[in-house]
């Protein structure tokens, strides 16, 4: 049962990271209409972000979600000085890690008004 929601979840995850891709570039299309990415701008950062959380469940058997969202939002300034460094444009670039840092900030948001 837990591999079957694994997969689920990385399947869910994957998707979500392609929709925040094609969202980015479809900005990027509108406002900033000469500047192309890529989608390792996104995964590469994504992939880090990955291996850490891997590292901190296997290795060090840590389960906390703060870690888990703080390393999302991590995750999220990664691809904007990727993309920064990569373009040299910063409306590209906040335009186009708007959508994923506004996913990883909502997330934590929603985790520090649960507290209250």
């Amino acid at each position: 049962m837990r591999q079957i929601i694994t997969t689920i979840a990385a399947i869910v995850t994957t998707v979500s990271v392609l929709v925040q891709y094609i969202i980015g570039k479809f900005l990027l299309v509108v406002f900033v209409p000469g500047t192309k990415t890529h989608l390792y701008y996104a995964l590469m950062p994504k992939l880090l972000v990955l291996m850490v959380n891997i590292i901190f469940i296997g290795v060090f058997n840590i389960q906390n979600t703060w870690l888990y969202l703080s390393t999302a939002l991590i995750g999220a300034l990664l691809i904007m000085f990727f993309i920064q460094y990569k373009r040299n444009n910063w409306k590209a670039t906040i335009l186009f890690s708007l959508v994923f840092l506004l996913d990883s900030v909502f997330s934590l948001g929603k985790s520090i008004y649960s507290l209250f």
